[in-house]
């Protein structure tokens, strides 16, 4: 937000029964094929090398799990092959029938035919839809460490940021009631500032009057890389209040640049550390191929509980699809694993530009899945954009 602030391949590796040569790629040492294998990291030297996995019979095999296993040019056949083939144009937003029509009988690619727009989605029906080490659960792929969602719940409808009390005008229950006439599903409260905990704006009383309406709180403290051991202690402090379901990080400018991997690394560890168990998500730039100095690995690793990318396309003066598209063809290339629930603005385009409509936002919102959110909870001046918020698809 700106406000400052294994599964593994069913089939067994006979005609990997010779070993090969060690392969390097920059030196990067990767186990030969036909050694013993645990993770699939153990067969690519951690990506470095292509369409190298590990097979059930815990060997590394010549195959592919999911399409980052692949080059760029080309997805895995996870539907018959698991070998690496030429990739096909995405079906995402394609009129269609049934999932087939978006899939090609492909397993795990996180797409299917979604049962009200008949429309190619990125979402799930079932765990095979999702990509390798995901699982499915309320229509969204979920990864293995993200799959409790916060205490094993699923958020029942989409999710609103909520900066604070003052700014929208509203106490609390106030706010929940609103969030619950409009179908809201979760909330994220601003909880702070790298080393600052604001128990004024979440505690557990502000925290009740959500859960006691249906609705998940996660908090979101807005973190810089010099926060240290006191950011750390912030964000367990959130995560310790009564009744939320987990930490959302919004982590933005301050960390690009370059070189701040090993701030990222410590923050998102020393966050665990002090809070075991917790649901630790990253929210920033929703368009990663334009920001290719942030350290989105780095929080993916540590923090990829779920990611919630900022794809605020009407501050970019461009349409939803346009938007959506280039940050889900971005993301795809990025090989990012943590779980996507995207971001959408109601802010009006810089520089004057005309307001998000009711139509768009709704569009965006059918197409981006079930965990998707708005940005944000309108101040208590912005009437329009008030009276658009019980108009908008919060439900699932």
């Amino acid at each position: 937000m700106r406000r400052s602030g294994l599964f593994t391949l069913l089939f067994f590796a006979a005609c990997a029964s010779s070993v090969e040569h060690q392969a390097t790629d920059g030196g990067s040492n990767v186990t030969p094929l036909g050694s013993p294998c645990t993770l699939d990291a153990d067969c690519s030297g951690q990506g470095a090398v292509k369409e190298r996995v590990c097979s059930n019979a815990a060997i590394c095999i010549v195959a592919c799990h999911r399409d980052s296993d692949c080059a760029e040019d080309q997805q895995c056949d996870t539907g018959k092959s698991y070998k690496c083939v030429a990739k096909t144009p995405s079906t995402l937003g394609n009129s269609c029938a049934a999932d087939s029509d978006c899939t090609g009988g492909r397993k795990n690619t996180g797409i299917v035919c979604s049962t009200n727009s008949h429309k190619c989605i990125s979402a799930c029906h079932r765990d095979d839809d999702c990509p390798m080490g995901q699982s499915c659960s309320a229509n969204a792929c979920l990864g293995v460490s993200g799959s409790n969602l916060g205490g094993g719940k699923a958020p029942s409808g989409k999710g609103l940021w909520i900066w604070y009390w003052g700014y929208i005008g509203k106490t609390p229950a106030q706010a929940a009631q609103e969030a619950k006439k409009d179908g809201v599903g979760y909330v994220l409260i601003k909880s702070g500032e790298n080393g600052n905990f604001w128990s004024d704006r979440l505690n557990a009383a502000s925290v009740a009057e959500f859960t006691s309406r249906g609705m998940l709180v996660y908090a979101w403290p807005y973190m810089k890389p010099w926060g240290g051991v006191a950011a750390e202690d912030a964000a367990a402090r959130a995560a310790s209040v009564p009744g939320v379901s987990g930490v959302i990080l919004d982590v933005e400018i301050e960390f690009g640049g370059g070189g701040h991997g090993v701030e990222a690394t410590a923050l998102c560890q020393g966050i665990r550390r002090k809070a075991p168990g917790i649901f630790l998500g990253y929210s920033s730039f929703g368009w990663v191929g334009y920001h290719t100095d942030f350290p989105y690995r780095e929080f993916d690793k540590d923090c990829g509980d779920a990611f919630l990318p900022q794809v605020y396309w009407s501050d970019r003066q461009v349409t939803w699809e346009f938007g959506y598209y280039q940050a889900k063809q971005m993301l795809d290339a990025a090989g990012l694993q943590a779980p996507v629930w995207m971001a959408q603005s109601n802010d009006d385009g810089i520089n004057g530009g005309p307001p998000p409509t009711v139509d768009g936002l709704n569009a965006f919102f059918d197409q981006a899945g079930p965990y998707s959110s708005l940005w944000e909870f309108p101040e208590a001046s912005r009437i329009a954009k008030l009276n658009q918020l019980p108009l908008l698809h919060f439900g699932n």
